[in-house]
């Protein structure tokens, strides 16, 4: 039988350990590296302990909270537990660290939400914050509001980096060489920019220029612009669908949205879905582009042989005057028998279609428009000869053979 299974008293574990341990300290020490938050639990000789307390607060800032008082004041065992914390371990460390300027600079170092402990004064402090603004852009964020409505503090932040402008007050985001600058460092600022200034051409250009999804953003009136819709798409044809209904109908536009995906027909006025020149481009591409095509396009002979070289099932949106064709239908059974089922219904009875269809399987014998089985008004018994000649293992044309 196993041994029966250890009662424990009520006592803290750890302190049981302890008792049994000749070497506590040592013991207290492994129990910590392996889990920081056993700090919590450790007698105040280990806590106090700040090789013991720096390897903890290195994997887990937050554990600063258990370390000995005087471990709290000490400037570096408070900075590796910033590091690893997103500074919230500041909340635990006296007062005084946090007017310490010196200090506080390299907090904002490991990492810039120090900034929200420090105090008012050095958030106050223009010398002091344009310090963290080389250190992280983000600082104006936790800036005094006196500073976020200092116009040469904020155009320094936004420089520094451009969504900066998010923390900027109302009165600056309408400031048109501040939202500038930050759009130009950064197009994602557009997003923060006054509503006034999204119609603003230069602005939105700078953005449109760095990223074609600005073009979503801007004032719809921008969307007429020339310029900055032909740098939105020549970057993204996707862009095309957002440009405005008269830019649409622009052909070295559509061209260019065209060239890089057969889908950008889709958005393209109607008359350049007519454009022999374009829709040609997009069908080489693609046969499905032949359905976004005009019915004059789908009508024309070129375009189409174009699409079925591509894909031979275009020819399911050929004009019925093309699907009647039967140069042009060959054409696609050359490349796949089962394009029979997109021809016209009087070609599916056709004896040179069938037996172009059937060249390399039989299976499009099913889309014949012709009964299976001989009869007066069916296929003759050459036919049917040649195709068991052709596919002599195919029970089904056998069959018919001796019906």
């Amino acid at each position: 039988m196993p041994p029966p299974r250890k009662q424990h008293s009520s006592k803290n574990v750890f302190q049981e350990d302890e008792q049994e341990n000749a070497q506590p300290k040592i013991a207290w020490e492994v129990r910590i590296s392996q889990d920081p938050a056993a700090l919590e639990l450790a007698p105040d000789a280990i806590r106090a302990n700040k090789e013991v307390v720096l390897g903890a607060v290195k994997r887990s800032g937050w554990v600063l909270q258990y370390a000995a008082e005087e471990l709290l004041a000490d400037k570096e065992v408070v900075l590796e537990a910033v590091a690893s914390s997103w500074g919230e371990a500041l909340q635990f460390v006296p007062e005084e660290l946090m007017k310490d300027e010196a200090f506080m600079l390299d907090a904002v170092e490991r990492d810039v939400q120090s900034l929200k402990f420090a105090s008012k004064r050095l958030r106050r402090n223009a010398a002091f914050m344009r310090k963290a603004l080389e250190q992280s852009w983000m600082a104006l964020g936790f800036t005094d509001e006196f500073l976020k409505n200092d116009r040469d503090f904020v155009l320094a932040a936004v420089q520094e980096g451009g969504l900066a402008l998010m923390h900027a007050s109302e009165a600056l985001k309408n400031d048109r060489s501040i939202a500038y600058e930050a759009v130009k460092e950064n197009w994602q600022a557009i997003d923060y920019v006054s509503a006034e200034l999204l119609a603003d051409r230069e602005i939105a250009h700078e953005a449109v220029k760095q990223n074609w999804r600005a073009l979503l953003k801007v004032a719809p009136s921008l969307r007429a612009d020339r310029q900055i819709t032909l740098d939105a798409v020549s970057q993204c044809w996707i862009a095309m669908q957002y440009v405005s209904e008269e830019l649409r109908s622009s052909k070295d536009l559509a061209m260019e949205a065209v060239k890089q995906s057969w889908e950008a027909l889709q958005y393209v006025s109607s008359d350049l879905r007519g454009s022999r020149d374009i829709v040609l481009v997009a069908v080489k591409q693609s046969g499905e582009a032949l359905a976004l095509a005009s019915p004059a396009m789908r009508a024309d002979w070129d375009i189409v042989h174009q699409a079925i070289l591509t894909d031979w099932r275009a020819l399911r949106h050929a004009d019925h005057s093309l699907r009647s064709d039967k140069a042009l239908v060959l054409k696609a059974l050359l490349s796949n028998g089962l394009a029979l089922q997109y021809a016209a219904e009087e070609l599916r009875s056709d004896q040179d279609l069938i037996t172009a269809a059937m060249e390399r399987d039989w299976d499009p014998l099913g889309l014949a428009v012709t009964p299976l089985f001989p009869k007066e008004d069916g296929l003759n018994h050459n036919f049917w000869v040649l195709a068991s000649s052709r596919r002599p293992s195919q029970k089904i044309v056998q069959a018919t053979l001796h019906s």
